[in-house]
């Protein structure tokens, strides 16, 4: 993802300007971080009744679950992370709490792929990849299979699929017309905002998230603004009264 905004702040400064900052401080003005995603994130899953779904795609450590459960005891609440040296520190997170964790990826179809274990920054690679190392074929789903079978109704969804949202996106299209949820979904690069505007139903409006004032602004399209703000909110029409009118720009 060539066009992929950087930090302003070389690595060498951050690890000084880390040494000497408070952390509230380097985490505001140097650091990144998803407090506006997390606050918009708790105030929707707050809204979930009793018998609808909360999915978070992309779990890793299962922040996005567990901050659901924090705020809503009813709602059925699904991690799914397809990293196999994750998975059992996501369960271990998750035990006691009601959260399943479904141990796959999730794509545009059900099958196979190339899976790069690389922590936080684990993705879906192309089988002729020429890296070796940390290589896994794993099992990937559609939302729209999956959620069949489960009878799972979801109301929101989270995805940071490290640029494979557009394809997950792609395997729901029965769950977005359907079901109607709001997503939140990382956006790596202005190519991926593309992408994910079109696959999108167009009964979806784009809201971009701004992480250290915790607002969101409605957009005519989807980018990734800065190197900083990276979430986007997707809502669909109508559903807007259900946002915290105190975030709307």
């Amino acid at each position: 993802m060539s066009d992929k905004p950087h930090s302003p702040y070389p690595y060498l400064l951050r690890v000084i300007l880390r040494k000497i900052f408070p952390d509230s401080l380097y985490r505001q003005y140097i650091g990144r971080h998803e407090d506006g995603s997390l606050h918009l994130w708790q105030h929707l899953a707050l809204k979930v009744t009793y018998g609808k779904a909360i999915l978070d795609i992309g779990a890793y450590r299962g922040v996005y679950a567990l901050a659901a459960r924090k705020v809503n005891q009813e709602a059925l609440i699904f991690a799914f992370e397809p990293n196999p040296f994750s998975v059992q520190e996501l369960k271990n997170a998750c035990l006691g709490k009601r959260i399943e964790v479904i141990a796959t990826a999730v794509g545009e179809r059900n099958g196979t792929v190339t899976f790069l274990c690389s922590g936080a920054g684990s993705r879906i690679i192309k089988p002729n990849n020429t890296q070796s190392e940390n290589i896994s074929i794993i099992q990937t789903i559609s939302l729209d299979n999956w959620c069949e079978k489960r009878s799972v109704i979801p109301s929101i969804i989270k995805i940071d699929a490290e640029g494979a949202e557009a394809s997950i996106l792609l395997g729901a299209k029965l769950v977005l017309t359907n079901y109607l949820p709001i997503i939140l979904c990382e956006v790596l690069s202005d190519s991926a905002g593309s992408e994910v505007m079109a696959v999108l139903p167009s009964m979806y409006m784009f809201y971009s998230i701004d992480e250290n004032s915790k607002s969101i602004s409605k957009k005519a399209k989807i980018s990734r603004l800065n190197w900083r703000n990276k979430n986007w909110l997707l809502v669909p029409k109508g559903q807007e009264t259900t946002l915290d009118q105190s975030t709307l720009r």
